[in-house]
């Protein structure tokens, strides 16, 4: 009877841990770099490069002023969302043209990579350009940060602006 209930009680965990894996990893970010002649994923990334900056469309600094939803059309849902729309006051430009404001979109969810913007947050934002599948400007892994853990790339990027890297 013991060892019924000791196989029953794995099972119970194994089934937990099975269900929670999905959303556990399915946002897994990270880095390959080269670390002792190996391919390693670090969790940060490495210094940004001119070469990587340039490939941006847009890199600024913003404060986050709204988020709204975007609802997907749906007969069975009337709730249903897939992403979220940012919207930033922009202070300052380092690549694009943007105005005053400028709109990201960020997945919807932890397990689809969602940034987790918060209203006010001052933000040095990148963002990608969109593809077929994957439509978003700004994700979790993408290299956009609070502008209060920003200062070296700050740094960088103006020195770059003063030498005519970037947008002035």
């Amino acid at each position: 009877m013991r060892a019924l209930r000791d196989v029953i009680g794995l099972m119970i965990v194994l089934v937990t841990a099975v269900a929670a894996l999905p959303s556990a990893i399915a946002c897994e970010c990270g880095w390959v770099q080269m670390k002792d002649g190996k391919r390693v994923l670090a969790e940060t990334p490495p210094l940004l490069t001119e070469d990587e900056f340039n490939r941006y469309p847009a890199v600024f600094e913003g404060t986050v002023k709204r988020i709204d939803r975007d609802f997907l059309p749906s007969n069975t849902c009337t709730d249903c969302y897939r992403d979220l729309v940012v919207s930033f006051a922009v202070s300052k430009v380092w690549r694009g043209q943007l105005g005053n404001e400028y709109k990201v979109r960020t997945p919807y969810g932890g397990p689809a990579c969602e940034y987790h913007f918060e209203v006010g947050g001052t933000y040095l934002v990148y963002v990608k350009e969109g593809t077929k599948d994957f439509n978003y400007g700004v994700s979790r892994c993408s290299r956009t940060k609070l502008i209060s853990a920003a200062a070296d790339e700050v740094q960088l990027l103006y020195s770059w602006v003063a030498r005519g890297k970037g947008s002035p």
